[in-house]
C-alpha cells in the first residue's frame, strides 16, 4: 500500500509522523526549503518529489527524491509523475532563499516529459500543479497561465489515465471529468492506494 501525502510547507514534523505510521510514501510537492529531516525516513521506502515552494539548490541531492518527471513504481503502484508548478506570489519572495527560477520544468525537459507521456499512457497520473483545465471545475476562476499546466493540459489530451492526484491549491477536492478520477490533497492530506501495475505497451 502506497500513501500520498499533499502539501508540507514546512510542516516537517507532522508529516514525519504521517510517514512513519506507512510502510511506503509519496509527498507530492512543496516540502520545505531545508532537507535534513529526510534523514529519519528510509530513502527506499519515503519519497517525495518538488513542488513550486522547494529549495532547488539542495532537492537534486536528497535521496528520497525521485526526481523531475518519469515514470516509477513503488510497493507495487506503477505511476507517472511531473514535479514542479508556479508561485503566483514570486514577486513577494526572494530568489534563492524562498523561490527558485527553475520551479517549473525547462522547455527541454517538458518536451522530454511529453514523450515519454506518450510511450507509456500511464493508468495513475500523479503531479503537483493540476492542469490548467481542471482549475475551473474546481471551483477556481482566476487561472494563472504557467508552463506546468499548458504541459499537463498537453499530457491529459495526448492520454487521459484513470486516476490524477495533485496538489498545490490548498483545498481538498475530487472530481471526474471525462474517464479521468481527479483527487486534489489539501495540506498533509493522505490518500491510499493499492498496487496499480501497468507493464509499458
Amino acid at each position: 500500500m502506497l500513501t500520498i501525502i499533499g502539501d508540507v510547507h514546512g510542516l516537517t514534523d507532522q508529516y514525519i509522523k504521517i510517514a512513519r505510521k506507512r510502510e511506503y510514501s509519496l509527498q507530492i510537492g512543496d516540502m520545505n526549503f531545508s532537507y535534513t529531516h529526510m534523514k529519519a525516513l528510509d530513502p527506499d521506502k519515503h519519497k517525495f518529489f518538488a513542488g513550486n515552494h522547494d529549495n532547488y539548490d539542495l532537492v537534486g541531492s536528497c535521496p528520497n527524491n525521485i526526481g523531475d518527471y518519469g515514470y516509477r513504481n513503488i510497493d507495487g503502484v506503477s505511476f507517472f509523475f511531473v514535479r514542479g508548478g508556479i508561485s503566483t506570489d514570486r514577486h513577494m519572495r526572494t530568489e534563492g532563499k524562498s523561490w527558485w527560477r527553475n520551479e517549473e520544468l525547462s522547455y527541454r525537459e517538458a518536451s522530454e516529459a511529453v514523450q515519454m507521456y506518450r510511450e507509456y499512457k500511464p493508468d495513475l497520473m500523479i503531479t503537483h500543479q493540476p492542469p490548467e483545465s481542471v482549475v475551473a471545475p474546481m471551483g477556481f476562476h482566476r487561472i494563472f497561465p504557467s508552463l506546468t499546466g499548458q504541459l499537463l493540459n498537453e499530457l491529459l489530451d495526448i492520454h487521459r489515465p484513470k486516476i490524477w492526484v495533485f496538489g498545490h491549491m490548498h483545498i481538498s477536492w475530487e472530481g471526474k471529468i471525462g474517464n479521468t478520477k481527479f483527487k486534489c490533497l489539501n495540506e498533509l492530506e493522505t490518500m491510499e492506494l493499492k498496487p496499480m501495475y501497468r507493464e509499458k505497451d
